[in-house]
């Protein structure tokens, strides 16, 4: 709730008699927080009346009110209401009070009050949706409510382990698009269609906390504007790139960048090398690369005339069908869509051809309306290939929609196991937003268990360092290395609610035992080549000095005295002398004797 230009310690008496929390106060500006959204334009309208009691002496209050998720903390808010919070200043009027759509749908009816729609241009949050000013009347009653008991809800998930953002990404006046799902964007301006195929913006965001998630979201929709816009080639040193590539790669199977990949696979390819190729293929020339280029920039009607001439030319070719059905995807006809998808199943294709045109069959039931036929898609592609995990993924989805959360959550981890990367998407995704609870209980458990897994591979590890550290110096290379290697390890282990991190952790820990032990026997194989020398050496003296004396052979101890060191051997103090016999055999000179 945002207050400007009005009154501020009135404001903040209000406020406070209605029950409601300061977040952070300015010169001309309070933002404030209230539980009940009813409570919150009872004391918006008693602002009003106070601003209003003296015009001429008393600037005028404006307000605007938001209902949604959101968490608070140092003086500012975070998650859907962050964004609301950047706008208000700008989306309210002196003298008004403006409730987002949501904040309309949670206050309900009151008495005396009507709601009166209007759209403000150019707006962050809302898009062309109308919000709605406040018309009260002097009958109007504000008087403050019961107190409601302080009891906090202890079934409720932490909201500081929740992703806060998943109905912001979605919010917009299209239709959703196919390729993402957003209404920020019509699907012919997806910006997905610009993307290269390779983008692992999923892996990288499970290796961050939610707090970090959270914050990066925060700032990246701040400041995008209306749409969810992203670099074609983003900078891997900004981690602001990961909101919007994490959000484009949630539905990249369904994507313009996943055809080429798809349409170049080899007959005797599966699902899974096809997905990992790290090539993307590009434009070979030719009527059906063209087309496809045509509908990754709109060019519909040219897309339809190639597609049409190679139909012509290669009538048992899959590809022309699928291409239409893109074609007709971009119209907005998904009922056509649906039966070019059909026709090119009919058509010669490999499994892994017919999985992914499955796929797309049950995305577009979705944009029909006939989600049965969707599920039935959907489950026809997983008997193809049962490692399909983007298909998985999407079933994942239908379960919880069909209000199976047992089904679903036992499906889910079995994904999760597959594929870490969904640990990531699962979080993030708004289609997801409303199962939070029944998913991050199971979450929760899933980061408990990879970081106490983390926990004891990392104790093992620097069990390992401290070993080597007792037989070599601290500037010798190796040591040097695992230590720095051991530091990057516990800076993983310190980020708790990121399983990746944790799993990057057990990996860093495993490396540190391997290597360890691997520069204690090179450092031990080269200590004992030099003492073989210098027996050597000491024999061939004896010999040639027995020699000369014509003395019996004898063999008499060093004068010198040598002890391990990280650089092979180097001079010790006579206190500790060490004998060396030229007949010792090289096992007898392990650490343990």
């Amino acid at each position: 709730m945002g207050a400007i230009n009005g009154g501020l310690d009135t404001l903040v008496d209000i406020v406070t008699r209605w029950r409601g929390d300061i977040i952070r106060r300015t010169d001309d500006s309070i933002l404030a927080s209230f539980i009940d959204p009813f409570e919150a334009v009872k004391a918006a309208i008693q602002m009003q009346r106070a601003g209003g009691k003296d015009a001429k002496t008393s600037p005028a209050v404006r307000v605007a009110i938001h209902f949604g998720q959101g968490t608070t903390g140092n003086g500012a808010v975070h998650g859907d209401m962050a964004v609301f919070a950047a706008e208000a200043p700008s989306l309210a009027k002196a003298g008004h009070i403006y409730l987002s759509p949501d904040a309309v749908c949670a206050v309900g009816e009151m008495k005396s009050v009507e709601f009166r729609p209007i759209v403000i241009e150019g707006s962050v949050l809302f898009g062309r949706s109308p919000v709605s000013d406040v018309i009260w009347h002097a009958e109007t009653d504000c008087t403050p409510g019961p107190a409601r008991p302080a009891e906090k809800d202890r079934s409720a998930p932490d909201a500081s382990k929740l992703f806060l953002y998943g109905a912001a990404l979605l919010k917009g006046v299209n239709p959703p698009c196919f390729y993402c799902g957003s209404r920020r964007h019509p699907t012919t301006r997806c910006p997905s269609k610009q993307l290269p195929y390779k983008a692992c913006g999923l892996e990288a965001l499970g290796r961050l906390t939610m707090d970090e998630i959270n914050h990066l979201f925060s700032t990246y929709l701040t400041g995008a504007g209306g749409d969810l816009p992203v670099n074609p080639e983003p900078d891997k040193e900004d981690s602001g790139s990961l909101a919007p590539l994490s959000f484009y790669e949630l539905k990249r199977a369904f994507q313009l960048r996943f055809l080429n990949i798809v349409w170049s696979a080899s007959p005797k390819e599966d699902w899974y090398r096809v997905k990992e190729n790290s090539r993307e293929t590009s434009a070979r020339g030719g009527l059906l690369w063209l087309a496809r280029d045509c509908i990754r920039t709109s060019e519909l009607d040219e897309a339809e005339d190639l597609l049409g001439r190679y139909a012509r030319q290669n009538s048992n070719d899959y590809r022309a069908a699928c291409g239409m059905g893109f074609v007709h995807i971009e119209w907005g006809s998904y009922a056509s869509a649906v039966d070019c998808f059909i026709e090119a199943l009919d058509r010669e294709s490999a499994p892994v051809q017919k999985t992914y045109l499955l796929l797309l069959l049950s995305r577009a039931y979705t944009f029909t309306g006939d989600h049965d036929k969707a599920f039935v898609a959907l489950k026809e592609a997983l008997k193809l290939e049962p490692y399909f995990l983007e298909a998985r993924f999407e079933e994942v989805v239908r379960y919880f929609q069909l209000r199976q959360p047992s089904e679903a959550v036992s499906r889910l981890l079995k994904l999760l196991h597959l594929a870490r990367e969904y640990y990531a998407a699962v979080l993030i995704s708004p289609e997801l937003a409303e199962f939070r609870s029944s998913i991050t209980p199971e979450l929760g458990r899933l980061t408990m268990l990879a970081r106490k897994e983390a926990q004891a591979e990392v104790d093992e590890a620097d069990k390992t360092v401290a070993a080597l550290r007792g037989i070599l110096r601290d500037d010798d290379q190796g040591v040097a290395e695992m230590v720095s290697m051991q530091g990057y390890m516990h800076g993983l282990l310190d980020k708790p609610d990121a399983p990746l991190a944790c799993k990057d952790a057990v990996n860093a820990a495993k490396r540190i035992t391997v290597e360890c032990g691997a520069i204690e026997r090179k450092r031990m194989d080269q200590a004992v080549r030099v003492l073989l020398k210098l027996e050597e050496r000491a024999g061939k003296l004896l010999r040639e000095k027995t020699g000369k004396s014509k003395l019996a052979p004898s063999f008499a101890p060093f004068s010198s005295v040598f002890v391990l060191s990280g650089r092979g051997l180097s001079d010790a103090s006579p206190s500790t002398p060490v004998s060396i016999n030229a007949r010792r055999s090289q096992e007898s000179l392990s650490p343990s004797k």
